[in-house]
């Protein structure tokens, strides 16, 4: 049986950004008063129950900027699982604006081989706004894969690059390795300059790990209690792919601080820290995943991001992790929606889609 064998040489604090002072875990939000709370009070009931039935950890919903609801400890961090994909679409902006990566660029050019497994010329012709949008045609193993991920996977060779879309974990893997590259420095080092510390999240203390996946390590089901503290850590499956999933640990109050700068077209405390161009462009509609989600709104998949649209006009995004974590982004409606849950927790069982709490929320202002 495959197990976890766990290469930690300690947590490494990345000291990357000479201004970024780990803030004391209090909000940077301001709550609204009760009399000035849009949400009624049977809204906001209705949204307790849910996330006490759900066993939910935390969650938070900002109206303009400012609490409206929240619900358990939201400076409590948690894995992010695939929501980690969300992060570093955005981050992909900085480099394409700089010139330091083309997304006309193709893959057969970039080093993303496969040690004794390379790429066909197929999939070289791929190119890097194919990887960001799902769309690369690559089917090859990759880290942090699941069963339903692995089942799912049309075989290889089944399509052209940019024929049809795949949630793909190796091409969001192999976007790790190369914004690394492109980058001269490590995901989390240019997560803390660009984001965090800008941002002043209050629980990333820039503690980053790294773990691999093989023979003769720790039950698979159970996480290392070794990596419980760290911020980051690089999932390493070699016996699959050469590239590694990049994990994050966040709590619910950081997810929504990066949300709110996005809802505020990518500025923050009036300096810009993502391009309004990108942010248009990672959120408009690559593929459509569900035509008809009622209201004329259908949902898509854009670049590392979840899309709801309306006649080709992009009304929010979002991303959810193992089907439980969410950061949801309404810029026109000027909302941010966050919901964590005890994944990490064996006892843990998931209930209800975090989408629901979409409708709710939405349903609870007068």
């Amino acid at each position: 049986m495959t197990k976890w064998l766990i290469g930690l040489a300690g947590l490494v604090s990345l000291g990357a950004c000479a201004s970024f002072v780990p803030q004391e875990p209090t909000s940077r939000f301001e709550a609204y008063a009760e009399a000035d709370n849009r949400m009624t009070e049977e809204g906001r009931m209705r949204i307790t129950a849910f996330l006490e039935d759900s066993g939910s950890s935390s969650a938070l919903v900002l109206y303009k900027g400012k609490i409206a609801y929240q619900y358990g400890d939201i400076h409590e961090k948690h894995l992010i699982h695939s929501m980690r994909k969300a992060i570093l679409g955005t981050m992909y902006g900085a480099l394409v604006e700089e010139g330091a990566v083309s997304l006309d660029e193709h893959v057969g050019v970039l080093d993303l081989d496969e040690p004794g497994n390379p790429l066909t010329e197929q999939e070289s012709a791929a190119t890097v706004r194919e990887l960001l949008q799902s769309r690369s045609g690559i089917y090859l193993p990759s880290a942090a894969e699941s069963e339903g991920m692995t089942a799912s996977k049309p075989d290889r060779g089944a399509h052209l690059p940019g024929e049809a879309y795949y949630y793909n974990n190796w091409s969001f893997n192999a976007l790790g390795t190369l914004y690394e590259e492109r980058a001269g420095e490590s995901i989390y080092a240019a997560f803390e300059e660009q984001l965090a510390g800008p941002l002043g999240m209050t629980s990333w203390r820039g503690r980053i790990g790294e773990m691999r996946l093989g023979e003769g390590g720790d039950d698979p089901d159970v996480f290392p209690a070794r990596l419980k503290r760290a911020d980051g850590f690089y999932l390493y499956e070699p016996e699959k792919s050469r590239h590694p999933a990049y994990h994050f640990r966040l709590s619910a109050h950081d997810l929504a601080l990066f949300g709110q700068m996005l809802a505020q077209d990518g500025v923050w405390d009036g300096e810009r820290l993502v391009s309004a161009d990108w942010i248009d462009e990672m959120t408009d509609c690559a593929s459509v995943t569900l035509p008809d989600i009622g209201g004329g709104m259908r949902l898509c998949y854009g670049m590392m991001w979840t899309v709801t649209d309306r006649v080709g006009r992009t009304i929010a995004f979002s991303h959810t992790g193992l089907g439980t974590h969410m950061l949801s982004v309404h810029p026109g409606a000027e909302l941010v929606i966050v919901h964590r849950a005890p994944t990490e927790d064996p006892e843990f069982e998931r209930k209800n889609p975090p989408s629901r709490l979409i409708g709710l929320v939405f349903g609870a202002f007068e």
